[in-house]
């Protein structure tokens, strides 16, 4: 097993990077929510200037059509308006100043948080896939506990059940263990024993249908209800201790490395 002080690095490094992409996804929800009038708008202008340039092309002594597109055009004018002064309020940055503030005014409240229009470079966007792949490629994966000859358990201790409904995911050796745990740790919150609370399920299902070396692995790892017997297996003793809706560290069994996913406790 390794050091917790290990550990709590490449945690770190996972929230970070949860934390970034949390940020980019926000910022690039309040830009869109902007933007829906200002692509209405902009399309209407394109038409109105398409019916003006014929109306100039196809222009006599008749100003009738040439008169019609600019007052369209003219319309459409307070809606320009409308749109810039949503970018503005979207893009809008409080005044650095160097004096404290004894309390926020309701005009500073309504104001929005700005967005980091950096979010459209590519080197933003190339940092976070270099700091995604080198955690999927194992890198800094010295914090991943493995536990092969004792059995994991959480603290604080779950409640006694008598049946557990999960999944599971088993392979042959440890860094194929490894880097599952670690592709499924950026959808959850690793404790200190190594458990993955709050994990998603679905992505559990998907690697255990790409890897597991189970036959189970065809349905996505699902074990089905497992109830206590009086002599369980390492999985069904690792499967009674998992929280709901939390993965377990990998661990080894006679067939080889598993994982073990908590769907229900009863």
């Amino acid at each position: 097993m390794q050091t917790p002080a290990v550990q709590k690095t490449w945690v770190e490094k996972v929230e970070d990077h949860r934390a970034s992409l949390l940020r980019l996804r926000t910022q690039l929800a309040r830009l869109k929510s902007s933007l829906p009038g200002a692509t209405s708008v902009l399309s209407d202008t394109a038409t109105a200037f398409s019916g003006a340039a014929a109306a100039v092309e196809e222009w006599s002594s008749d100003d009738t059509q040439l008169l019609a597109a600019a007052k369209t055009l003219a319309s459409l004018l307070s809606r320009h308006d409308d749109v810039k002064d949503s970018l503005r309020a979207t893009t809008a940055r409080r005044p650095m100043t160097s004096k404290p503030r004894s309390k926020s005014t309701s005009r500073d409240r309504a104001l929005p948080d700005p967005v980091d229009f950096s979010l459209f470079t590519r080197a933003r966007w190339e940092a976070e896939r270099r700091k995604g792949e080198a955690m999927l490629a194992g890198e800094g994966d010295a914090g991943v506990q493995v536990y092969d000859k004792e059995l994991p358990k959480p603290v604080p201790k779950e409640k006694a059940c008598n049946q557990v409904r999960g999944r599971h995911v088993l392979v042959n050796n440890v860094e194929k263990a490894k880097k599952i745990y670690l592709e499924l740790a950026v959808t959850g919150t690793m404790d200190r024993q190594g458990f993955l609370r709050h994990c998603s399920s679905a992505r559990f299902a998907s690697l255990a249908t790409e890897r597991s070396e189970c036959p189970t692995g065809a349905a996505g790892g699902d074990l089905g209800w497992l109830s206590k017997e009086e002599k369980p297996s390492r999985l069904q003793e690792v499967a009674f201790v998992t929280p709901r809706s939390a993965c377990s560290p990998p661990f080894r069994s006679g067939s080889g490395f598993h994982l073990f996913y908590c769907e229900e406790r009863r």
